[in-house]
């Protein structure tokens, strides 16, 4: 989702450094630079929208919310803390008011693309999938080259299990932006989905290219390999996002599984206990670790497994 800190006409000086603080990301630094021009000019609509934004990223939602109902206050026609109220609302999952603001970003400016946007992924989060779908082909009539609109579109499309359209969609976000590694990983998802493995592994493969560090990638790529029934190259994939992410639930558990598939039964059980360790309530880690404790002839240890499994909730 994207905020704006400052519009577009004059700004005062005070405000313009706190938003230059606020983009170096040091929240609470530009807070205080906020609140200081603020104290020298309560007029000042910029700082008021700014300190909205600086307690924003801080979770502080309805701190946030005061502030930018006092910018819109101030000037009734500034498109950017009605966007920047629709945010906060969004967070705290008050989705009608937040698309009213948006609506009402978009209304005074109707060129405004991030809240256009963030419109479109409000009415996706109530659960208007077509209102979203709807929306984002408003924003890419008014732009066919804005690359957030192809790429929210086709993941819209992706969770709905349209996985044709989806893929449509994420190629021209790529075609526009080559280095979008999420838009890779996203496309790699929905073709393993459709059941092209190959096409699948060859886009978890660019994705990693394009950012070593993306972890859902590595783990989409261990997925990918476990189905194609290359179990001993899924282990390093599996590894590499556990590194990246040491609670990383679903790589723990898939490494367990193919720890289990290779007959690395005690590895299994020993990937299992980190696991639990972790997540002590996640009933098909504790019926892993059961299935290789019994296959390993440790009965005791495995009906005690089995019944921890059976305490817990699906």
């Amino acid at each position: 989702m994207s905020q704006k800190a400052s519009s577009k006409g004059e700004v005062s000086e005070a405000s313009r450094r706190a938003a230059l603080v606020l983009a170096s990301g040091d929240n609470k630094r530009a807070l205080e630079l906020f609140e200081k021009a603020i104290a020298d000019a309560p007029t000042d609509k910029d700082a008021h929208n700014g300190k909205g934004v600086a307690l924003q990223n801080q979770g502080k939602h309805n701190g946030a919310i005061t502030a930018f109902d006092k910018a819109i206050a101030l000037d009734l026609n500034f498109p950017d803390p009605y966007n920047n109220k629709g945010i906060s609302l969004m967070d705290q999952g008050k989705f009608d008011e937040a698309i009213a603001c948006f609506s009402k970003a978009v209304e005074i400016s109707p060129d405004y693309m991030e809240a256009w946007t963030n419109k479109a992924v409000a009415l996706t989060r109530s659960g208007d999938i077509p209102g979203g779908l709807n929306t984002y082909e408003d924003i890419l009539k008014k732009d066919p080259k804005y690359v957030d609109a192809w790429y929210n579109k086709g993941i819209v499309l992706l969770r709905n299990g349209l996985l044709k359209e989806a893929v449509e969609n994420l190629d021209k976000a790529i075609e526009l932006a080559p280095k979008n590694f999420k838009a890779w990983c996203d496309k790699g998802a929905a073709l393993h989905q459709s059941g092209d493995l190959e096409g699948a592994l060859e886009c978890y493969d660019k994705a990693i290219e394009l950012n070593p560090t993306y972890r859902m990638a590595w783990s989409n790529k261990g997925v990918v390999l476990q189905d194609l029934g290359r179990l001993e190259e899924s282990l390093p994939c599996y590894d590499k996002a556990i590194e990246l992410e040491p609670q990383y639930l679903s790589a723990w558990f898939n490494k367990g599984i193919v720890l289990q598939d290779l007959d690395r039964l005690d590895d299994a059980v020993t990937c299992c206990d980190q696991l639990l360790k972790m997540y002590p309530d996640f009933k098909d880690g504790w019926r892993l670790k059961a299935k290789c404790l019994k296959i390993l002839g440790r009965d005791e240890e495995a009906v005690k497994a089995y019944q921890k499994a059976n305490e817990l909730k699906e």
